[in-house]
């Protein structure tokens, strides 16, 4: 259970914004929708700990984001939060494997090589695993990205426009493996997005 109360982030004295309370339930799959510059990707932030809330409180699984020092904080994204961006992040001078097994290394999960090429058979990249990441296209690098986020078995998945720059058919392929991704390991899903192609996909939706 993911639970948000009297949620507030001050940028600065004049740029306040202020979250209505939500809840999302574990594993449930839940859509932040709103125009450019209402505030999804700061609630996104929010949400996953990348930024500490001027006041109010997240709690997933009963811990207090908020509550936590900026140590446990880091641990806790590393160990029970995937992430998956607009663009994959991904590490140029690494491989689509090593991308991956450094996600385990930060999370404190090492993960033995069957557990890794599972993810890869399971996103249909295992045959790119020893290609570096700039030898990849654009949809591969998302499926890797995907990889990255699921492979600690977060308690929480969330993607930050992930489906904005990809054309209809890559965007559908997206939402269903980030959807199948996140059963698979009994995660929550949280996408922030202004894309309405997907909004049928997701039943329990916040919009800002």
């Amino acid at each position: 259970m993911l639970v948000t109360k009297n949620l507030k982030f001050a940028y600065d004295e004049a740029a306040a914004l202020n979250f209505p309370d939500w809840e999302v339930a574990s594993g449930d799959h839940a859509l932040i929708l709103g125009p450019s510059g209402c505030g999804k990707t700061t609630l996104l932030h929010l949400l996953s700990g990348l930024l500490r809330p001027t006041s109010g409180s997240v709690v997933i699984e009963g811990t207090h984001l908020e509550a936590l020092s900026s140590s446990a904080l880091d641990r806790y994204r590393g160990q029970h939060i995937g992430f998956v961006f607009q663009k994959p992040h991904l590490i140029g001078s690494l491989t689509v494997e090593e991308n991956i097994r450094l996600a385990t290394f930060f999370g404190h999960k090492p993960k033995r090589n069957k557990e890794i090429n599972q993810v890869l058979e399971d996103l249909q990249i295992r045959d790119l695993a020893h290609r570096k990441v700039y030898e990849v296209s654009q949809g591969q690098a998302q499926r890797v990205a995907i990889a990255r986020s699921v492979i600690n078995q977060p308690a929480v998945i969330f993607g930050d426009e992930p489906t904005a720059s990809l054309d209809d058919e890559s965007c559908t392929a997206v939402v269903r493996l980030l959807k199948s991704q996140a059963e698979a390991c009994g995660a929550t899903l949280i996408i922030a997005t202004h894309d309405h192609r997907v909004k049928s996909e997701f039943p329990n939706q916040l919009t800002l």
